[in-house]
């Protein structure tokens, strides 16, 4: 599995310290044009290649649970076995969501998916993005990954409890109001810790 970081260049120090938290290799795409959220997303897709392998995509402004590399083989093991093309694993506050975490699923469903703060995604449907971008003319990375999941009538899915956890305190680029609304009640930083330990 690869990992990626997109951000802008005034944010770039954040996205090196998430670098770091992660603990693993990862490159960092900064949309230096700033020409959108949508273009330097295929551009992060084109200039550092999957090369056959499953993606771990993130954004500049995480918070992540603690060890999330060692849980990361497990993940892209699951994804393999169910066919699963796109992982989020950040859970927004939607009660269809927390129904799900309520009556203990650890794999969800994604009624309709708008979030990008942090997705696993299959080598195949990376092609598909890829394949589909010149026909698209949007700013939103959300709701292109949106559309070419509904064109191939690919389902989302959602990672419970959330493993990752927005990061308010840094502000949007997109001049979002930073709020309660934009994270996730189910965000359990020490999860990977409990399933290391056989605990859940």
């Amino acid at each position: 599995m690869i990992a990626v970081i997109q951000t802008i260049p005034e944010r770039y120090e954040h996205a090196q310290k998430q670098s770091v938290e992660l603990g693993l290799h990862t490159s960092i795409y900064t949309d230096k044009d700033k020409d959108g959220p949508f273009k330097a997303f295929i551009e992060t897709l084109r200039q550092i290649p999957s090369n056959g392998e499953y993606r771990l995509h993130m954004q500049d402004d995480l918070i992540l649970c603690d060890d999330l590399k060692e849980y990361l083989p497990h993940l892209e093991q699951e994804m393999d076995n169910k066919g699963i093309d796109l992982l989020s694993l950040f859970a927004p506050r939607r009660k269809h969501i927390k129904e799900q975490y309520d009556a203990g699923k650890r794999i969800g469903t994604f009624p309709n998916f708008l979030w990008m703060q942090s997705v696993v995604m299959s080598p195949s449907f990376v092609d598909k993005l890829l394949y589909h971008a010149h026909q698209y003319d949007d700013k939103h990375d959300d709701t292109y990954v949106a559309a070419v999941l509904s064109f191939y009538k690919i389902k989302a899915y959602v990672h419970l409890p959330s493993l990752v956890q927005h990061n308010i305190t840094i502000l949007s680029s997109m001049k979002h109001a930073n709020n309660e609304k934009r994270t996730s009640e189910l965000f359990e930083k020490d999860f990977v810790t409990k399933w290391k330990a056989g605990k859940v």
